[in-house]
């Protein structure tokens, strides 16, 4: 079988009768050409299966408009992140080019494969490495995320807002003490951490922190220990399953994922949420919202980052501005079905 040609900007114009140069102002919505005559175009380009060669674009124009992204796309809320500034970039007549961080050796290798599609305008998230690490030829425009890197736009969500909404929440069903179970050894986690207890000493609620991670296996595995822990303090391991978590009633989450493993835990164990014990999460992922697990949670304002990332990257494309800039979006919080009152004040 033989393989099926490209189809390219000569035959849309033999189709429509019309010059190349004529299709391919068209095809960028370049104001020269009229809608009707632009609308027409893309209608026998669609036809036709004609797909953008972006490698060739980038090789042909000094300033493609191509926003790189560098992102952990095992993390949802990185997905969430991407998918939005996507959609913001197609708006605006920009495309957008993803290196998944996770899979290569972390975002120094993403970013040089990104300049080497010379992509000199690029969006790192929640990036891992320090201004030392990071030669200036490959400094991301506009990091998301709690810190920055020199000379870069920085969007961050605000920590405190929505943990504050969720410490009052936990505290008004009668939860005067949480366990959180903490993410990866990270400057995100530092800041998640240090603004959920600023929160509480506000509300004098007291928190237990514990390693876990970032993952749903992190979530499960930590929840798994702490039950373990807590049967092995008791003499008699057929107490009810309220007694055997050794007075928890709130287990706050670094993360959705994290949150969702150690529901799936409890319920192995036999545990009622938010019966026996409340659990919060962060993020505000699908799978919080999903019927498995109604799982109450922080909402980062993710479309929002998103709008204030592609803003300042485009501005950063074509050259409208010399220095860093920082925004910060609030968070808030989102009531689920995951948390109750603290067992001991039901009836």
């Amino acid at each position: 079988m033989s393989q099926r040609r490209r189809v390219t900007l000569k035959d849309i114009a033999e189709e429509t009768g019309l010059s190349i140069s004529a299709v391919s102002l068209a095809l960028r919505d370049d104001s020269r050409i009229s809608e009707p005559v632009r609308a027409r175009i893309k209608e026998v380009a669609h036809r036709l299966g004609y797909q953008v060669d972006l490698s060739g674009a980038m090789l042909r124009s000094s300033k493609p408009k191509i926003i790189g992204i560098v992102a952990q796309l095992d993390q949802e809320l990185h997905n969430k992140y991407v998918e939005n500034i996507n959609r913001y970039a197609q708006a605006a007549g920009y495309r957008t080019i993803t290196q998944n961080a996770s899979l290569s050796n972390g975002y120094r290798q993403s970013l040089e494969a990104l300049s080497q599609l010379r992509i000199n305008t690029s969006v790192a998230i929640n990036p891992d490495f320090s201004d030392d690490e990071l030669p200036p030829n490959l400094a991301p425009s506009v990091v998301v995320g709690q810190s920055g890197v020199t000379g870069a736009d920085l969007v961050r969500s605000s920590n405190y807002t929505g943990l504050s909404e969720l410490v009052v929440h936990l505290k008004s069903l009668g939860h005067t003490e949480i366990t959180y179970l903490d993410g990866p050894d990270s400057y995100s986690s530092k800041m998640r951490r240090q603004a959920l207890l600023r929160a509480a000493a506000e509300e004098e609620v007291k928190v237990h922190s514990l390693p876990a991670g970032n993952t749903v296996d992190d979530g499960f595995k930590a929840a798994q220990q702490l039950l373990t822990d807590s049967w092995a303090r008791q003499k008699n391991h057929h107490d009810s399953a309220r007694i055997a978590l050794s007075g928890i009633t709130a287990l706050a989450c670094y993360n959705d994922q994290v949150a969702q493993g150690t529901m799936v835990a409890l319920y192995r164990a036999g545990f009622s949420i938010p019966g026996d014990v409340s659990v919060t999460g962060f993020d505000n992922s699908l799978g919080a919202s999903s019927l498995a697990f109604n799982l109450t949670t922080v909402d980062r304002g993710a479309a929002k980052v998103a709008e204030h990332v592609t803003r300042l990257a485009i501005r950063r494309a074509e050259k409208q501005v010399n220095s860093g800039e920082e925004i910060t979006v609030e968070s808030s919080l989102v009531v689920r079905r995951s948390t109750g009152p603290a067992f001991y004040l039901q009836n």
